[in-house]
């Protein structure tokens, strides 16, 4: 009994430290979610400010495709996807759902420049709402939107 005790102990020592040095990375993103989650109560143009800094404006995007479903049916999976094939001057993208408790979705940093940019995500959207891709360039913001709407069958 003594010996199934001590190798139950034994084998629980390597997850503990597994663990432990997890927690310092998680300890310092809970943190920078939390300075977001403050940012992301005000509106949406403070978190873009947030997000990117002061800009003058926002200009409409060029060669970026916004794609997602004019009708959500399923609310807890809807895709996004951001494309922008062309483009080779873009920095980052950030994906805003307007009406949404946590309207932030993902931001993408791109350090590589001069790459493709493809990204794709499933996000909660709980009512109709504006979808916004925000987009860092290295010339300015710009940003392109679309209307979705809940459908009754979800």
């Amino acid at each position: 009994m003594r010996r199934r005790h001590f190798i139950k102990q034994i084998s629980a020592f390597p997850l503990l430290v597994a663990c432990a040095s997890f927690s310092n990375k998680v300890w310092a993103q809970t943190e920078q979610q939390e300075e977001l989650l403050e940012v992301v109560s005000d509106p949406i143009g403070e978190l873009i400010k947030a997000l990117f800094g002061d800009f003058e404006t926002i200009t409409p995007a060029k060669d970026i495709t916004l794609s997602v479903p004019e009708i959500i049916r399923h609310i807890d999976s809807v895709p996004i996807r951001v494309e922008a094939l062309t483009r080779k001057d873009i920095e980052a993208i950030a994906l805003i759902v307007d009406e949404n408790p946590q309207p932030l979705v993902v931001v993408s940093e791109f350090l590589a420049a001069g790459n493709d940019v493809y990204l794709s995500v499933r996000a909660h959207i709980e009512k109709n709402s504006l979808v916004r891709a925000v987009i860092k360039t290295s010339k300015g913001i710009e940003e392109i939107s679309t209307s979705v709407e809940v459908g009754a069958n979800f």
